[in-house]
């Protein structure tokens, strides 16, 4: 995988100039199954819609799941073992030049899988560890407990919706230019629409607020688009291991987005995030770090774009050990 983003940077160095892509890459969700219900915001690129403009995205992420462990005391222990698929539905409009509102809506299922003995032949390929694949494969075991009690047991396939997720989209200063970046904020709200027993909700309000810049040129090339983001998530009082959140989590987030044909183009997305819980196990007590390379295709004449994104961790068990991701974007 290294060795692969070596030569993405090699091809950068010497890519052609020409008009960047409208599209923005994968929204990275981010995080293990616990850590991404504490409403912490996906990265995108700061939706700049001009006017009043609509664009809807509908994005479908596979994510494989092979953790277990016990903290150095044995007074705490995890299994996440199966799959999770995340379809969601997301929705931009801009009010003005300046705001844009965002509401987004996951239907998120856990299941047993099918891919644990593709990826574990897919580590072996190109050298990365194969993560806790020692049970049988394509089972669904998620389960926490603590010195007094198990707080979450959940062995059957579940399908529901997840957490809403509401957004506001300022731009603060936006770029005179196509070589001059634009800085925005962001704030959302996630609310506890989400069933907890069930792994798809924490129970509680979150809020988040981040800053975004957009549109950078590196290396002066009109090909290459780099934005990046960072922020702060204060989870709310919920029934998900309520003892154990800690009072905010700070996130960050960049895109490269390489343009390498009219309509096709690369990028690569990193994400991460700091603990979300007290706790002496890598899968809660850890920040997450994911990376993934994506290929973009745009339909201008339709308004449509497409992304194809294969997803690793960087941190091992703070974050799933691999995901697929699917999206398409319309602008009306």
């Amino acid at each position: 995988m290294l060795s692969g983003f070596r030569i993405l940077s090699l091809l950068l160095a010497v890519a052609m100039p020409s008009q960047a892509m409208s599209s923005s890459p994968a929204c990275l969700g981010g995080a293990s199954p616990l850590l991404r219900l504490m409403g912490v915001p996906s990265h995108e690129s700061m939706p700049l819609l001009q006017g009043r403009a609509l664009s809807t995205r509908v994005s479908l992420e596979f994510v494989n799941h092979a953790n277990r462990s016990k903290s150095p005391d044995s007074l705490e222990a995890i299994e996440l073992d199966g799959e999770t698929y995340y379809l969601d539905f997301e929705l931009r409009y801009g009010l003005n030049d300046r705001l844009t509102v965002g509401v987004d809506v996951p239907v998120i299922r856990h299941s047993s899988g099918v891919l644990d003995n593709t990826i574990e032949q897919w580590h072996r390929i190109i050298g990365l560890p194969t993560g806790d694949r020692t049970g049988p494969p394509n089972q669904l075991n998620m389960r926490y407990s603590n010195a007094s009690q198990q707080l979450f047991n959940l062995q059957d396939s579940a399908t529901g919706i997840g957490d809403v997720r509401i957004s506001s989209f300022w731009l603060l200063k936006p770029g005179t230019n196509e070589r001059e970046a634009s800085l925005g904020i962001a704030a959302s709200v996630d609310l506890p629409t989400g069933n907890v027993d069930r792994l798809q909700g924490n129970g509680a309000i979150d809020t988040s607020v981040g800053f975004y810049v957009s549109g950078m040129r590196p290396l002066g090339l009109e090909s290459l688009r780099l934005s990046t983001g960072a922020g702060i998530t204060w989870p709310g009082r919920g029934e998900l291991l309520e003892r154990q959140r800690k009072s905010r989590i700070v996130y960050a987030g960049a895109d490269l987005v390489w343009q390498m044909r009219p309509r096709w183009g690369m990028a690569a997305v990193i994400q991460v995030q700091s603990a979300a819980f007290d706790s002496k196990l890598d899968e809660l007590g850890k920040g997450a770090t994911q990376i993934a390379l994506a290929a973009l295709y745009e339909n201008p004449g339709r308004g449509l774009n497409f992304e194809v994104a294969v997803v690793e961790d960087l941190v091992t068990d703070g974050a799933p050990d691999f995901a697929l991701y699917f999206g398409v974007t319309k602008a009306y």
